[in-house]
């Protein structure tokens, strides 16, 4: 997932109009696009995959519960996560010039 789609995607999350619907359409998103999950849906590391996707999931979900402005704070996170990474890496590098 390209980063700028990401940070859009936690802005949108964040906003008062979002329903819980859209909100539950990003949070899928997110997980198909987690670094560790294969094209054939399987993991590579299921040690990590549960940590990350744990994580993730918990900081969604508490920020959207507790205090949604925050959620694109985050952005960090679900960039390494979920974002494009180079082959071979399993981790994506962090566009730090998209943090406001």
């Amino acid at each position: 997932m390209k980063q700028k789609e990401i940070k859009k995607l936690l802005e949108e999350a964040s906003g008062p109009q979002c329903t819980k619907r859209r909100r539950d359409k990003i949070q899928a998103m997110f997980m198909n696009a987690t670094a560790f999950r294969l094209k054939d849906c399987t993991y590579e590391n299921i040690e990590s995959v549960a940590g990350i996707e744990f994580a993730m999931c918990l900081i969604y979900k508490e920020a959207l519960s507790n205090n949604p402005e925050v959620l694109p704070s985050f952005f960090p996170l679900f960039a390494i996560a979920c974002g494009d990474r180079k082959n071979g890496e399993v981790a994506a590098d962090v566009d730090w010039s998209l943090m406001e």
